[in-house]
């Protein structure tokens, strides 16, 4: 995005982000590690929230989340979104790095760093081997997520570097028309979208993006489903729940679409944003609606709903598989989506197990040792079923109605 139209834009935002940082900082108690690299010639920099429950050794997952265009940067990343708050329970750690001029490399032709040729897709991968050398993490469990421009490179990452992390969302974005002319991953790739659909920056059916952009064009949230769709083999039909309008001011509602039956157990995610502007659900903001912007849907939190997505899509530690994590295939959940009882199939005749229904923090909302589960007493939403079999761990999804 332009230097004026994210000027116009952060004047309607109204975000202090230096000064909420340090506040945030003393409020919550937990580490921000900050630090530098040397990459083509040019100082990079990139800050890591660490939750308090982390210790030195831990073999956590990590989520890398990648700022927005124009005046966006990490800093401002961390005090807008809830990625650090879903951390504190979830247990991962929450990667910000920084692009060149706040802005990345994603195959637009637009933007700054890639009018200068910048590799932004190399310098991630060679952050996450300077990260590591001070902070262990699990390598097989990482995760990368943006909004706008930084969905754009997530989307160029999911193209370019489809091995690199584990599963892909991105948030008001779709894929940049260069890189799809030219994406051929050869793998699967679990993948997310969450746009709205009055975006007046980053065009919901694709095109040209706003003036008030860097410019270049997109193809659109449809047509960027449909590709990974058939990159990734989809045979099931979509499954499409309408979430309910908990927040009936927002001037948005959410659908969200889930296509299964993809190869290596993949699958492709849709939240449509009904009425929902250049904005991530669940953002921080002064008030609401904003203009210019467009509207901020609350029905929904944008971290919350992306980090289930990727804990679905967890690899067991220690391993290199394309499955999800805990993977027994023979354990089903249905119905699902459902709105009174849940029933489980495939469980062994003899052994021990428990299981435990948990949010999308980690939160354990009820424990019931039995094949059909009650979920009259639980608020609709996103959920995981989590069974321990005998020493192992069996994590299913599910979707509770109204």
């Amino acid at each position: 995005m332009s230097h004026m139209g994210m000027t116009v834009l952060r004047y309607f935002l109204d975000f202090l982000v230096i000064s909420m940082l340090s506040a945030f900082s003393l409020l919550h108690g937990q580490e921000i590690f900050r630090d530098t690299i040397q990459y083509a010639g040019q100082e990079r920099s990139y800050l890591l929230y660490i939750p308090a429950a982390y210790e030195e050794g831990d073999d956590w997952p990590l989520v890398m989340v990648l700022h927005g265009g124009g005046d966006g940067n990490g800093e401002d990343l961390l005090i807008r979104h809830q990625f650090d708050e879903v951390a504190d329970t979830a247990h991962y750690l929450c990667f910000y790095p920084n692009g060149i001029a706040n802005q990345w490399a994603d195959g637009r032709g637009a933007t700054t760093p890639d009018v200068e040729g910048v590799d932004d897709v190399q310098f991630l991968k060679n952050v996450l081997d300077t990260l590591a050398l001070d902070f262990t993490f699990d390598h097989n469990n990482v995760f990368v997520t943006g909004p706008s421009n930084g969905g754009m490179m997530t989307q160029r990452l999911a193209c370019e570097s489809p091995g690199t992390f584990r599963a892909y969302a991105t948030m008001i974005a779709s894929m940049p028309v260069p890189v799809a002319e030219t994406c051929t991953p050869g793998i699967s790739v679990p993948m997310l979208l969450m746009n709205g659909t009055e975006d007046v920056l980053v065009p919901y059916e694709g095109g040209p993006l706003s003036p008030l952009t860097d410019g270049g064009s997109v193809t659109g949230t449809d047509s960027t489903i449909q590709f990974w769709r058939e990159n990734n083999g989809c045979t099931s039909n979509a499954q499409i729940v309408s979430i309910e309008d908990t927040d009936t001011t927002d001037g948005s509602t959410v659908e969200y679409t889930e296509w299964s039956g993809c190869a290596d157990d993949t699958e492709v995610v849709l939240y449509r944003i009904e009425g929902g502007g250049h904005t991530v659900p669940g953002m921080a903001s002064a008030q609401n609606p904003r203009p210019l912007a467009g509207f901020i849907n609350y029905d929904i939190d944008a971290a919350t709903e992306i980090w289930a997505f990727f804990k679905s899509h967890l690899a067991e530690s220690g391993t290199t598989s394309t499955t999800p994590a805990y993977g027994d295939a023979q354990i089903k959940v249905f119905p699902n989506p459902t709105s009174d009882f849940i029933s489980i199939s495939g469980l062994p005749t003899s052994g021990n197990y428990t299981m435990k229904i948990m949010d999308g923090h980690g939160r354990i909302i009820t424990e019931q040792n039995k094949s059909k589960l009650d979920l009259t007493a639980i608020a609709p939403g996103l959920y995981f079923l989590q069974i321990s079999l005998n020493g192992q761990m069996v994590n299913r999804k599910f979707i509770k109605q109204p």
